[in-house]
């Protein structure tokens, strides 16, 4: 069966996905049956005015909430599933595991605090005024829809960096204070689509549940980042210790 696409957003963003995936529909890197679900809050939403002048069998909309819909949809939809993250939103994969952990977890277990640590190192590195870090391997204008090729063509030189390497390493630096990080890497669907398969949303949980329930993440931050090889976002998630 074919995996269903869900889009998250159906404003320019979610346009933009949603045509790209309909022409890597035509180009057979999206299979001709494949289901795409756009999610968005607004009833008068880009998408849904662009459907009603051009329907199309194979999409429909969901009004809802962002978060509110991964909370009642990510642990009942096939692991097959495909995210496309809103580029806007890269905080929703913390969003929804603090959420599904702290379900799950006794009150006071897990808490998402400030990323105020710098990686070091990186052209680009800023803390939103809600705590989260925004990061770049990139101190360039990149060009639209790269898929990070192994030649960075924008200095058209070999692309040395990996942003979750980065990321797996500053872990590993600073084991006393963080454990090993949650890192939600994009895949490579086609032209202008990265997308996160929904199991790995309930992977990436079901393991930090094991971790605080056997009393390894007691006292550290575990760094919950999603992000491509080059640009990235990052929030912190601490467990209390004891």
């Amino acid at each position: 069966m074919a995996p269903t696409f869900i889009v998250i957003g159906g404003g320019c963003y979610g346009s933009h996905h949603l045509a790209r995936l309909e022409r890597g529909r035509l180009r057979g890197k999206i299979a001709p049956d494949s289901r795409i679900v756009v999610v968005d809050r607004n009833p008068a939403c880009q998408v849904r005015g662009e459907l009603a002048l051009a329907p199309n069998p194979l999409v429909s909309i969901v009004q809802a909430d962002w978060l509110d819909f991964m909370q009642t949809e990510w642990d009942h939809l096939p692991a097959a599933d495909e995210v496309v993250p809103a580029p806007i939103a890269p905080h929703l994969a913390a969003e929804w595991l603090l959420w599904s952990l702290q379900q799950r977890l006794p009150v006071g277990v897990v808490a998402q605090v400030p990323f105020s640590d710098e990686f070091g190192g990186l052209p680009y590195e800023y803390l939103s005024p809600a705590g989260e870090r925004f990061f770049s391997a990139a101190g360039w204008i990149c060009p639209p829809n790269c898929r990070a090729p192994k030649k960075c063509p924008a200095i058209l030189a070999p692309r040395t960096w990996e942003l979750g390497d980065t990321v797996e390493a500053f872990s590993r630096d600073h084991a006393d204070r963080y454990s090993a990080p949650a890192i939600f890497r994009t895949v490579y669907r086609t032209t202008g689509i990265e997308t996160i398969p929904v199991g790995f949303y309930r992977t990436m949980r079901d393991r930090l549940l094991a971790q605080a329930q056997a009393g390894t993440l007691a006292g550290k931050g575990v760094i919950v980042s999603t992000l491509s090889p080059c640009h990235g976002a990052a929030n912190l998630l601490h467990f209390a210790a004891g």
